[in-house]
């Protein structure tokens, strides 16, 4: 297993904690944020125009399917779009990708402790670990939502197509989450939040799966929270962007070992002892 990431299986757990593991007072306080997932890669266009497209799909049991990554990146992929504006659709769902990426790396420490809460961590714990992360994430919640972002940018027919399949996916959360009856207010508002941050949950997962790819964020994880002269800071952006040139974002375990010990070699006796305390054994 690659020794620095690694971080990537050795964190998946740690998503969790954002979707299932919330209290409803947490929900409570999460209410009135929304937070989408970003996507390994924005957009996939179809080439035929269905006029009535749907992301509703559902199992044998009648249950709905889980969309494969966030319901916008869904929705948007089922609709004909010219080239400007998927430049801008892009645009958007890129932006989020890029900030769930820097806060994964930013906040590695956190999301290890809470890899490592299990069933034997105090209550006392889990709920600091919960309480940090909500506040940690914070800026992937906060503000528009991926749907009220991607909406404005759509020409008027393809709009109407992409918010009637958001209203119908919300639609179907809900009335699965109340066994088919139509929820009220504060139903609404807590599985609104609790979707959401599932949803966030998973988004974390994968930006956490491909945090190993790229040099710039490896590098940010490994320092994160050291205190670096600028020109440890410009050494360690070129030593990241060599990564990336060298391995084409698909390096190996060894391509690991190497940056680690050339950012070792950057760093002060203190700060690479940090460091060291990250790699997974």
């Amino acid at each position: 297993m690659k020794p620095i990431l690694a971080f990537g299986a050795a964190i998946l757990c740690a998503t969790g904690l954002c979707a299932t593991g919330l209290c409803a007072g947490a929900l409570y306080a999460a209410s009135g944020l929304a937070g989408e997932p970003p996507t390994t890669q924005p957009l996939a266009g179809p080439t035929i125009r269905d006029d009535h497209p749907s992301i509703v799909e559902r199992d044998m049991t009648g249950n709905l399917r889980p969309v494969e990554f966030t319901p916008e990146r869904v929705a948007v992929a089922k609709l004909v779009l010219d080239e400007a504006t998927r430049r801008r659709v892009d645009h958007i769902i890129i932006a989020h990708r890029e900030l769930l990426d820097r806060l994964v790396a930013d906040h590695i420490d956190l999301v290890l402790r809470a890899r490592g809460a299990g069933d034997g961590t105090p209550v006392v714990e889990k709920a600091w670990i919960i309480a940090a992360a909500l506040q940690a994430f914070r800026p992937a919640l906060e503000g528009p939502s991926l749907w009220e972002q991607i909406s404005p940018v759509l020409g008027a027919v393809e709009r109407d197509r992409f918010d009637a399949m958001m209203r119908e996916y919300w639609d179907a959360v809900f009335h699965q989450a109340t066994g088919g009856r139509e929820p009220t207010t504060l139903e609404k508002t807590i599985i609104s939040a609790r979707h959401r941050l599932a949803v966030l949950g998973e988004e974390i997962r994968l930006a956490v799966d491909g945090l190993g790819n790229s040099g710039p964020l490896v590098v940010r994880a490994m320092t994160s929270g050291l205190v670096l002269s600028r020109s440890q800071n410009d050494r360690l952006a070129e030593i990241a962007r060599d990564f990336d040139t060298a391995t084409l974002h698909q390096p190996s375990g060894d391509d690991h070992k190497r940056l680690l010990l050339q950012v070792c070699a950057v760093l002060d006796e203190d700060q690479r002892r940090v460091v060291l305390a990250r790699v997974p054994r």
